[in-house]
């Protein structure tokens, strides 16, 4: 009993303001996943839930991302609970840092994994903002594969422009985004010297009357991960059967009846020696529920497999 009255009086201590600087967010999905080709067909479920905290104090916030996926018992990375996010930002007088262990973006040429303890420095100069970025592979600096980039950012109107460098000069990547007489642009392209690793990808999408049109193209002399207009690519790696090498198509979208709607064709090929090009029709309708959910079901058609998705989500 005195233990209780104590909790409560420290949970009583704490002020509205301490309070105010908490925040939780999260996300939940499941899919329903059925698959179907001319000898063999399947079903799959699968769910993928997170739990974001976010904690501030001044001009320092640390985040931590926690994601339960499929099997809560199971002890591998991609089924059971993990921390997916656990990252820290603060000031140090006009240098931005953050710090810690942090996921990167879905990208035509990326699809998102962990970049681990990594420290970035960043600042503005003039219209400009530079970083200083090193991270580790291994938890003690003895033995550890330690990497660096150095990159520049800046904004003309509604244009930016991203340039990054390795320090051993071994990789560069530029990139161009923004918006031009009403024309969405996305291009990227990553420069790898001493060996056949370059790749670019362009995305144009352009909103006529309501309809969204895009064009999008990726090109890679090895491969890359994606995931984006094209689905999901995990690896990157040559003669892989899931790294995407080359890619082509369009799409629209537009909302009917209260649903958005997505038509997409395109062809891609992957890195596997001789690979022949794939026609992909793939139509995505997406609608809001009165229950706060969000409801989607995807088809797809790559010339040998037929697959239906149906997904239900929700945000809080």
């Amino acid at each position: 009993m005195k233990k209780q009255i104590i909790a409560a009086a420290v949970a009583a201590s704490v002020s509205a303001a301490a309070l105010a600087d908490v925040a939780i967010t999260g996300a939940a999905q499941v899919n329903w996943t059925h698959a179907e080709t001319s000898s063999a067909k399947g079903t799959a479920i699968d769910h993928n839930m997170d739990i974001k905290v976010v904690g501030k104090s001044g001009d320092t916030t640390a985040v931590m991302d926690f994601e339960v996926t499929n099997d809560n018992g199971s002890a591998t990375a991609t089924n059971g609970t993990k921390i997916k996010n656990a990252y820290l930002t603060s000031k140090v007088g006009d240098v931005n840092v953050e710090t810690g262990t942090k996921y990167g973006s879905d990208t035509l040429l990326d699809d998102a994994n962990v970049t681990e303890r990594y420290a970035t420095l960043s600042t503005n100069i003039g219209p400009a903002t530079v970083h200083y970025k090193q991270w580790t592979d291994k938890a003690s600096g003895t033995g550890s594969t330690d990497q660096s980039e150095y990159g520049v950012k800046a904004t003309f109107g509604d244009i930016t422009v991203y340039h990054e460098q390795e320090t051993d000069a071994s990789h560069n990547a530029t990139q161009v985004t923004g918006n031009v007489a009403g024309l969405n642009i996305y291009y990227r392209t990553e420069d790898a010297d001493g060996a056949t690793l370059d790749k670019e990808a362009v995305q144009l999408d352009y909103t006529v009357n309501g309809i969204k049109l895009t064009y999008a193209k990726v090109d890679a002399d090895v491969g890359t991960d994606s995931d984006a207009f094209f689905g999901t690519w995990t690896t990157a790696t040559t003669n892989t059967s899931t790294t995407l090498k080359e890619a082509d198509g369009y799409g629209i979208t537009t909302d009917l009846a209260g649903n958005t709607v997505q038509l997409r064709g395109y062809t891609t090929k992957t890195s596997v020696t001789n690979a022949a090009e794939v026609d992909h029709v793939k139509a995505i309708v997406t609608r809001q529920l009165a229950s706060g959910a969000t409801a989607e079901v995807t088809y797809h058609d790559d010339d040998t497999t037929e697959t239906l998705d149906l997904e239900l989500r929700i945000k809080f």
